[in-house]
């Protein structure tokens, strides 16, 4: 079982080996390429944030109520897998 936590950490890929640590290359995770764009879309949002100095608490909430859907809409492509969500912006992890 593979154990990933998605953050939208800057300069990140959006996926972190929670075991081994590190990003995950998307292309490497075995998800369709339209969940890939989804993430990576993300991450640009969240970057942006971060450049704002997470400034805008209810930006964050949009985007982090939006990782946090992402978390399930992986669950549902690697179901063998348990993924986490973490907020950079509040610096925890979020229950999914």
């Amino acid at each position: 079982m593979k154990y990933l936590i998605l953050d939208g950490y800057l300069n990140g890929t959006g996926i972190r080996d929670g075991q081994n640590g590190g990003y995950i290359e998307l292309s490497e995770l075995g998800i369709s390429s339209a969940l890939q764009k989804k993430i990576k879309d993300w991450v640009l949002k969240y970057e942006a944030e971060f450049y704002n100095d997470y400034s805008d608490g209810a930006k964050v909430e949009i985007l982090d109520n939006e990782g946090i859907d992402l978390v399930y809409q992986i669950k549902n492509e690697l179901p063998n897998s348990k993924i986490d969500y973490y907020s950079d912006a509040k610096m925890v992890k979020l229950a999914t």
